[in-house]
């Protein structure tokens, strides 16, 4: 008898060492918590596509959650030589972009929602419920930036954990354990970031963020993505009705990322003048994807708009500098 349930594609990669323990006893863990699968999984079809190399599909195999996992969905495992693919730290983009198109066609095909996932992403509890609500609503996908916490840190209040945690917990671990990139990113700092993809204003107990990277988290693939590169760049302009979680706690992820990652994320230097923003269009802006310029105006909360109380003075401090990035952005693209 042909199911009647709806069709899920997830995929995500693992090799090397690095993000090993990430993956299996985090990020498995928190797909794993009642919540979350097996709370959508009566309802959806669900196929997870790991793309792995031969030293971690044996420990992948083993691992508790896979197991546990694997009662409710289907994994397959798409075992990579890394020598021959070359596929190492140093190349990962040029992974992410091979498979994303793979997950792409597959979902295509299989008329599939689809979920493009890395190994280091933790989910809060209620998280897929949350996502394919909206697509239930009539959105064709839902965007948003995940936070970036430190792993070193972020890995031990999360162990002390048995699944996923709400909202708000996973929210106060990670603003307790930003990732240095993250912490560089607010306009004020010291010592301002080297890769400014977004801006930060904090208004503790939350942030306000503007930002050149949104990802579709989950989302109706079409054929007009499969030349798409890369999640946060070039996936959203294919969308026809996006639904963008301004609010963080709408689609509540993060990034459980290792200290060195982009470590030194910053720069000796500080921010905080209209003449850095203009420096920034210029030497940094300038060298996006067209596409990701308007994701700038959109303005995200932390874990949302509740919680973030953010003065007139800030917001408009804000709108200064998208203007100013967006202004010097488009006058150097007429003289080019």
């Amino acid at each position: 008898m042909k199911s009647l349930k709806k069709k899920y594609i997830i995929t995500n990669i693992l090799y090397g060492n690095m993000y090993t323990d990430i993956f299996l006893n985090h990020h498995l863990k928190s797909l794993a918590d009642i919540s979350n699968i097996p709370n959508i999984s009566k309802e959806f079809q669900i196929q997870y596509v790991l793309y792995i190399d031969k030293f971690n599909l044996p420990i992948v195999e083993k691992n508790f959650y896979t197991k546990k996992l694997s009662e409710l969905i289907r994994f397959e495992f798409q075992i990579v030589d890394l020598a021959e693919k070359n596929w190492n730290y140093e190349s990962r983009y040029g992974v992410l972009e091979n498979t994303l198109q793979d997950g792409l066609k597959r979902a295509i095909s299989e008329n599939a929602l689809f979920s493009p996932l890395c190994a280091d992403l933790v989910v809060a509890k209620n998280f897929f419920s949350k996502i394919t609500k909206k697509i239930e609503e009539g959105y064709d996908s839902v965007n948003v930036l995940p936070m970036r916490t430190a792993a070193e840190p972020m890995t031990q209040f999360l162990n002390q954990h048995n699944g996923a945690l709400s909202d708000m917990d996973l929210f106060e671990y990670g603003y307790a354990c930003l990732h240095p990139l993250w912490g560089a990113c607010h306009w004020d700092s010291p010592q301002f970031s080297k890769l400014p993809i977004c801006f930060i204003w904090n208004t503790y107990p939350g942030m306000f963020v503007r930002s050149f990277s949104i990802s579709p988290t989950i989302f109706i693939p079409n054929k007009k993505m499969l030349n798409c590169k890369m999640i946060d760049v070039d996936v959203l302009q294919f969308l026809n009705n996006p639904f963008l979680a301004e609010n963080w706690t709408d689609c509540p992820i993060i990034n459980v990322e290792p200290i060195r990652c982009f470590y030194p994320a910053f720069k000796n230097k500080k921010a905080n003048s209209l003449n850095c923003a203009k420096d920034i269009s210029k030497n940094f802006v300038a060298k996006l994807a067209k596409c990701q310029i308007p994701y700038i105006k959109n303005k995200l909360y932390y874990p949302n708009k509740k919680c973030v109380k953010i003065s007139s003075k800030k917001v408009k401090q804000s709108n200064d500098v998208v203007r100013t990035l967006l202004e010097n952005y488009n006058s150097q693209k007429e003289v080019s």
